[in-house]
């Protein structure tokens, strides 16, 4: 917290230019020490990154779909991001974890994360393929199941967001979604 400790004095700290951040004054009020600052100006052209910024846009916007999915997803206690693997999983019938990267666009650290996850519930069975660099993940028959009882849960949530968005809005975005993923695959 800008270099000051419970009992400590205040001392500078350092701010993202490596500049120093100089501690004015402060004062103990309770159990919390307060502290004026002497800070840079914003960076200039900050103040509208919020506002005008797609990918932050978008990051924001994808936060707020997965957390309406995953409250109708709750009663399963099913991420979206373990729906969306195991939806993906299910339409290849076995695949492979490179492939399933590709097609979700996740990095293979997130993707391997999540799969454990899916292993360790029963959920997906990973296997080394033909080449032992390979491996293939495919449903098990829990996930199968677990699948089905959530293909409802999020066509309720499909639903829901329309009546809130109004239909042509969320086709318009779905269509907007598609196309920034076409930009990322060129």
């Amino acid at each position: 917290m800008l270099g000051l400790g419970i009992n400590a004095e205040p001392r500078p700290s350092t701010n993202c230019f490596g500049r120093i951040i100089s501690v004015m004054s402060s004062t103990r009020t309770g159990s919390e020490l307060v502290a004026e600052l002497s800070v840079d100006p914003p960076v200039k052209g900050c103040e509208t990154v919020s506002i005008k910024c797609t990918s932050l846009a978008l990051r924001k916007a994808a936060r707020a779909a997965s957390q309406f999915l995953e409250i109708h997803l709750q009663p399963l206690g099913l991420h979206s991001s373990q729906f969306g693997i195991l939806s993906n999983v299910s339409k290849a019938g076995s695949i492979t974890m490179t492939k399933l990267s590709d097609e979700m666009s996740l990095d293979r650290t997130t993707l391997t994360r999540n799969l454990q996850i899916l292993e360790r519930d029963g959920l997906v069975e990973v296997v080394a393929g033909s080449d032992r660099r390979v491996r293939r993940v495919a449903l098990t028959g829990k996930g199968c199941s677990v699948l089905t009882q959530a293909i409802p849960l999020w066509e309720e949530s499909e639903k829901a967001l329309s009546r809130l968005l109004g239909e042509d809005q969320r086709r318009a975005m779905l269509a907007i979604a598609g196309a920034i993923t076409a930009v990322e695959d060129k």
